[in-house]
This record gives structure tokens, sequence and C-alpha cells, in this order.
């Protein structure tokens, strides 16, 4: 991987490591994001600004934040992908504990002086967080609902069986624990387990490898503190159209069977259940659920090139495996009313008519939230 580092190499070893993927992002944003993390209350941090390829501006900045703090690296790469980005920064940090923040996003004031306290006791590998999202003229505080500040042991195969369950589904109970932001990770964890982000995956990234770590970690500790902002942005790159979507979805989805396959055996043996497929059936309930977003891509992103063909593309997406199975193998009874109408239509390969009614629900939520 051929990087560019810039700014003070003699930070020493700070405790935390912020990790930040650059790629072309708003400046007014990244300032926000910057200053919200140089202006913390604790100071014994780097941060590590990954420019994944930028334009000239936003790689200028960059060496610009470096340039006037010396708690600022920047690594220069060409453009691999988010997933790369974060690797980079891993392989480059220096402190206990490693941070990853979007460049989009924000954290709160007291973040890192609030977190260096709840891991003084230095017994966990993951510290799990609460988050707050950021619309235009609204905030929604997501609460996990865990026990604050417990540490949950995971050499216990039920709570490790819990928090992978959580990781790998679609929202159980409103909690969503796999990305990889509202954490905190101990980095010799990360180091000797070789824990990274998947190359080549540009969505659903963050869960594969929150998932990996979790399968690896020895305990988890939570606390309800809500540290991370996150902004609502339609122009992530979460959003954005690309000619290589559903082959990136498919890459992803194989990836994430092959944890669920790895995670059935591990807990099959555990409870002498060599029928257990527990992993695997969240697996197909979260791919199911990711169907929407692959749909709405196609029918109405206005940079999609081939609009024309939107109806034979999402008839053809939906016979590839594990979606076709996904669609399959989720139960009506386990599903919500929407999500019944959704596996009906899909079934039927009624595509027009699922995204009409989605795209139609879609807008009375937003104007609810936006209202």
């Amino acid at each position: 991987m051929e990087t560019i580092v810039s700014g003070s190499q003699d930070t020493g070893c700070p405790h935390f490591s912020i990790i930040i993927p650059v790629y072309n992002v708003n400046l007014k944003y990244l300032e926000v994001c910057m200053q919200s993390i140089l202006q913390q209350t604790y100071g014994a941090f780097e941060v590590l600004l990954v420019d994944d390829g930028s334009r000239g501006e936003c790689a200028q900045a960059c060496d610009e934040y470096a340039q006037a703090d010396s708690r600022v690296r920047v690594i220069h790469q060409a453009n691999q992908g988010v997933s790369m980005a974060r690797n980079n920064g891993i392989e480059n940090a220096k402190g206990k504990w490693i941070m990853f923040v979007d460049a989009d996003d924000w954290i709160a004031p007291d973040a890192c002086e609030k977190l260096a306290a709840y891991l003084q006791d230095d017994g966990c590998d993951l510290l799990l967080f609460n988050r707050i999202k950021e619309y235009a003229n609204k905030q929604v505080d997501c609460s996990q609902g865990f026990e604050h500040e417990k540490i949950y042991d995971f050499s216990d195969a039920e709570t490790r069986e819990m928090f992978c369950r959580y990781a790998m589904c679609a929202p159980r109970n409103g909690v969503r624990i796999y990305f990889c932001w509202d954490k905190v990770y101990r980095r010799e964890f990360l180091l000797a387990n070789k824990l990274t982000f998947p190359k080549g995956i540009v969505k659903s990234e963050d869960k594969l490898f929150v998932l990996s770590c979790i399968e690896k970690a020895g305990s988890l500790k939570y606390v309800e503190d809500a540290f991370y902002h996150y902004r609502m942005n339609e122009g992530s790159v979460c959003h954005r159209y690309s000619a290589s979507a559903d082959a990136d979805r498919l890459a992803m989805s194989k990836l994430l069977c092959e944890i669920a396959s790895r995670m059935d055996k591990t807990f099959g043996d555990l409870k002498n259940d060599k029928g257990y497929h527990v992993m695997m059936d969240d697996c197909m309930r979260f791919l199911f659920g990711i169907i929407t977003d692959v749909l709405s891509l196609k029918y109405y992103h206005k940079d999609n090139p081939d609009w024309a063909n939107r109806r034979r593309d999402a008839k053809a997406f939906l016979k590839k495996e594990p979606f076709r199975t996904s669609i399959q193998s989720v139960k009506y009874k386990k599903l919500p009313n929407w999500a019944r109408i959704k596996k009906f239509l899909l079934t039927l390969g009624m595509t027009d008519l699922f995204i009409y009614i989605w795209s139609r629900n879609r807008r009375k939520r937003n104007e609810t939230i936006e209202g």
C-alpha cells in the first residue's frame, strides 16, 4: 500500500488514535468534524486523517490541519475506498485505543475525557456508546439500552451470542450495534487478532468488521453517553450510486454469509446443537432488509445510467444468491406488517409496485421527521 505520511511523527504514545477517512468531503463538514476533536477537553490523542485520493483542495486541507496542530498526521493514499483507508489508519496508529470518526460527523466536546475515565479499569477489548442522528432541523437520540457501565463477558456463550445477533441482524428492538464509529477498540486487540476492514467493500463494511471484533473479543463495556453525532447526509458515500453497486452488495453478502456460517458452527458446538442456524437466519433477515436500498437506487437515484432498464435489472438482482434465498427464507410470522407486504410482492416479482409503495411511505416518514 503506497502511502505518504505528513505531520508530526513525534506524538509519543497517545491514549486515543482517532482515524478519519477523507475523500472529497465538504470542507465545511470536515471543519466541524476537526474542531470537535481538536477542541476536546482531554488532549492525549492523535488524529490520523487518511486522505483516500481526494482532489487537491480536500487533500490540501488535511495537510493544513497537520501543519497547524502537532497532534494531527495525514496519510495520503491512492483511492482505495473507506475500508483500506481505515486499515491504513490502524496500521499507523500509536494510541492505546482506536476510534473511528467519519469526516462529515462530529463527537461531543468531552468525549475523550469521559471515555478515558470509563476505560481506566482496562478490562475490555471494546467499549460501546450511544449516538445522535443529526437531521437538518432535528436531533434523534439513539440509545442502545444495555446496562450502563457494565462489562459484558464474552466467555459466556449466551452473552456473545446476544451481541453477535444484534450486530448481524436488521435492527432488533431499536438496537443497532453494527457501526464502527460508536465504539472504542483496544489497538493491541485489533493487531493481535489481525482485525481489519474487508478490502473493496464500500457498504456494510463496518458491519463485517464489528462482527469479526465481537467474534474475537473477550469482553465489551457499554456506557449510555451519546458521544457521536451522525449527520444524516444524502451526499455521503452510503447514499451515492455506483455502477458496481450490485457487485459490491453481492461481495458483502458472501462475506456476511461466511461469518454467519462460522458463527453457527461455533454456537452449535457450544450448545451441542448440530442444527443450530440462528446466525444464518439473522443474516438472511438483514439481506432481505437491504434489498429495499438496492431497489431504491435502481428506481430513483438520479445517477443511475441505466434507468430505463430498472425493472429488468431489479428482477435480475433478486434472482441472485443469497438475496433470492433471503426472500424465500424469512418467515411471514416473524416480520412486521410492512415487511410482510414486501415479502409478498417480491416473491411475486412485483418490484414496481413494491418500490412505489415504499417511496410513498418514505416521503411520509420524512415529512414527519422534518416537521
